[in-house]
């Protein structure tokens, strides 16, 4: 009786343990099948921004493959691992591999490769290259593969204005480069000479020194009128561009010819003239837009209360309330300036966007251009805010840039009986549990035994 009896208690365990090891396979199966991510950290650093969730949910089921040629202990390839993990994970159609190229010279001659730290994206025949680890970088990628035309950004020349050859402090030359890394086609133009190409997505007027002449601002006139995309970056100036200024002012917009003081500036180690942009309107522009921007010699742009009625005129960029619209050049010549009578105090508008219903028709000034210069671009904000203005006037909205998250550190602030208790559980508890659990399973041997 006592074998039997061993035997179907032996039975009886082998059979529930077979039980076990069934129900979780079958759990792991479906779970598996399952996907959930949950990110924790204060500025959601695991998660990707909105623009990139849009981005991948459209790529339909075309597969894009991303090869990443780095080493294995090179400099950028955790992170770059951990954005292709998030990418994956929000389309089947996302693929990707990192490849040694010392392991693997002929795929990375294949490529094109030849330098450590480049990442590939392939979709088709159709390639695209970038050696930025961020979540930038890939996305844009992503973008110019899904997007079926080259854009064209055309820089208006011939009066002053700032040219995107230009390399020197005062040129447009990195600005042009950020352009053409998100597939803009970015050239210049003479208007005396050779009119607004028919062809153009989007014209600049970058800081102009002279006025233009009346037949040009027929030219913009009829591009404008006809659909057309202008963005305009005037400097203040004692001397109006008048054929300039008035054919914007028609589309409700006021040009102060004053220039904007802000005090506020000098808490960043500013200048007075330099003021402060933390301020903004309600606009796809600057849609969740929190980062301070700098207008070097600012002046206003305003909605004109006799704007026309077929036109959505939105205001902005604001400064701050301390900030004022100087009037006296002489005081600012001098550089001693005070807040007079007739200066309009602040918060002051010094960009605006127009838009007309059931019309591509759109518009954006500026009252400063140095903001999107080569020596204040990567200022702050100012990089963000010029582009998404060019995304907007484009009606690439998608193309709005995505602004790196920072992963700070969250300290983990414990009372006394909690950490009386982290203390005991693993010193005390654990080995207690197991020395419980042995003269249990040893009990129970001799009793059945």
């Amino acid at each position: 009786m006592g074998a039997l009896k061993n035997f179907f208690s032996r039975l009886n365990f082998w059979t529930l343990a077979g039980l076990l090891l069934v129900f979780v396979c079958l759990l792991y199966t479906v779970l598996s099948r399952q996907n959930a991510r949950f990110d924790l950290t204060r500025n959601r650093v695991y998660t990707l921004s909105p623009k990139t969730v849009e981005v991948l949910k459209g790529l339909g089921p075309e597969p894009v493959t991303v090869k990443a040629f780095f080493r294995g202990d090179q400099p950028g390839r955790e992170e770059l691992s951990d954005f292709l993990k998030m990418y994956a994970f929000q389309s089947g159609s996302f693929r990707y591999r990192f490849i040694d190229p010392d392991r693997n010279p002929g795929e990375a001659k294949k490529a094109g490769v030849d330098e450590y730290g480049t990442v590939v994206v392939e979709r088709g025949d159709r390639k695209e290259r970038f050696k930025e680890v961020t979540e930038e970088a890939l996305t844009n990628a992503l973008l110019k593969l899904a997007e079926a035309r080259t854009r064209k950004v055309v820089f208006v020349q011939g009066h002053g204005e700032k040219s995107p050859e230009d390399a020197q402090e005062k040129g447009y030359s990195h600005l042009a480069e950020r352009l053409e890394a998100e597939n803009y086609a970015v050239r210049s133009v003479l208007l005396s000479r050779d009119s607004v190409p028919s062809d153009a997505d989007l014209v600049v007027i970058a800081g102009p020194a002279a006025d233009y002449l009346s037949d040009e601002i027929t030219m913009l006139q009829q591009y404008l009128d006809g659909g057309g995309r202008v963005l305009a970056l005037l400097d203040p100036s004692e001397n109006r561009l008048t054929l300039l200024e008035n054919w914007l002012d028609s589309y409700g917009l006021v040009l102060g010819r004053s220039v904007v003081i802000d005090k506020l500036s000098r808490l960043f180690g500013a200048d007075h003239l330099i003021p402060v942009v933390a301020q903004y309107g309600q606009h796809p522009i600057t849609e969740k837009f929190n980062v301070a921007s700098f207008l070097p010699v600012a002046r206003t742009v305003t909605r004109s209360k006799d704007a026309p009625a077929d036109l959505e005129v939105s205001e902005i960029a604001y400064t701050s309330p301390g900030s004022w619209a100087e009037q006296d050049w002489k005081q600012i010549q001098g550089g001693e300036v005070s807040q007079d009578e007739g200066d309009a105090a602040g918060p002051l508008s010094l960009a605006c966007a127009v838009s007309k219903a059931n019309a591509s028709l759109r518009l954006v000034v500026f009252g400063d251009s140095d903001f999107a210069d080569n020596a204040h671009l990567y200022l702050s904000g100012n990089k963000d805010l010029v582009l998404n203005s060019v995304a907007w006037l484009a009606g690439e909205e998608k193309l709005v840039t995505i602004r790196p998250k920072e992963r700070a550190s969250t300290p983990l602030v414990l009372t006394g009986a909690q950490q009386r208790l982290i203390f005991v559980v693993p010193v005390f508890g654990f080995p207690v549990l197991a020395l419980v659990s042995g003269l249990a399973v040893l009990l129970y041997r001799r009793k059945y035994s």
